[in-house]
């Protein structure tokens, strides 16, 4: 069984984690009004590269695949960020607002089968119970999100971001024991850049003005530097962090917390409304995330905690 202070701290990776994802939602909202999903995805990944490389640079920490599963890494890479971004996308391009954000909202849900299918990590009774809580609380949040026409590829391409994210979480925790969480970060930014900058190419014909403009417009640059250093380097470090020390049951539940700073980001920062049923329904995300923490199965941890304590 793990120390109880790396669980902590595992606990709260996942938690700042998803704070910076919630926050993510909103510079993206404005740099979508100036750039093409794949210019942003470009800068942004293309920034993310850079800082990371830079980082393991300075750390002296070169990438080791010898003798590892690298395929898995590679994997990895194309699950997220790659096939989830693709898919989420362009998924709420073709749904409502609504209908998207329930459809994502389900990934903990999925998670959970999910987990105790492949990884053995079934959750409680309880940790199911306060994670429907916590989903639920994330459907009657965007209840009030303006509508329209939800398109066949639409429901298809979010479906596809679900699992993308599921096979992500899942996958991560199973090859923590082979790789540290900088190995796997940084692998999946070398792939982001690559696929997306390699898209936006094509898009524009093989022209790299909109990657240049999109540095030289101040408003979009803060954001693509949020995105790129906050929302990525070091959101998705932590969330490869407690993917590593924790069960998928425990962790994946905090992606609900994206939606709750989403709106309250959205209230205090885009002047939104928050309702009663808003109010109500951020309760409810904050009291199933609670509940699932609380609730786990501590006295039976699993193998691959059970090989990464030596390490802590």
């Amino acid at each position: 069984m793990l120390p109880s202070n790396v669980q902590t701290r595992s606990i709260w990776a996942a938690f700042f984690a998803n704070i910076i994802f919630g926050f993510s939602f909103l510079f993206t909202k404005v740099s979508l009004a100036l750039a093409t999903p794949f210019v942003l995805l470009a800068s942004r990944f293309f920034v993310a590269f850079l800082v990371l490389s830079l980082i393991m640079l300075l750390r002296r920490q070169p990438l080791s695949l010898k003798g590892k599963p690298w395929k898995l890494l590679l994997l990895l890479g194309l699950f997220h960020p790659v096939l989830y971004f693709i898919g989420e996308t362009y998924g709420v391009l073709y749904t409502s607002s609504t209908f998207s954000a329930i459809l994502i909202a389900l990934i903990p849900i999925v998670s959970l089968w999910a987990s105790a299918l492949f990884l053995k990590e079934s959750p409680t009774k309880l940790q199911s119970l306060f994670c429907g809580l916590s989903v639920l609380g994330v459907m009657i949040i965007t209840v009030g999100s303006k509508g329209g026409q939800n398109r066949m590829l639409g429901v298809i391409l979010l479906l596809f971001a679900v699992l993308a994210d599921v096979s992500f979480n899942l996958l991560s925790r199973k090859i923590s024991v082979s790789f540290t969480p900088l190995e796997r970060t940084y692998v999946m930014f070398v792939m982001g850049f690559l696929v997306f900058f390699s898209l936006m190419l094509l898009e524009s014909g093989g022209s790299l003005t909109p990657f240049l403009d999109a540095f030289a417009n101040p408003l979009l640059r803060t954001s693509i530097l949020y995105l790129g250093i906050a929302s990525s380097v070091f959101a998705f470090f932590l969330l490869n962090y407690a993917n590593t020390f924790l069960p998928v049951t425990r962790t994946i539940v905090f992606v609900n917390v994206t939606t709750l700073v989403t709106v309250v980001g959205g209230v205090i920062f885009l002047r939104e409304a928050l309702t009663l049923s808003s109010f109500l329904a951020a309760t409810m995300i904050v009291l199933g995330v609670w509940g699932v923490q609380r609730f786990a199965d501590r006295s039976a941890p699993s193998s691959l905690s059970s090989e990464l304590e030596e390490e802590v």
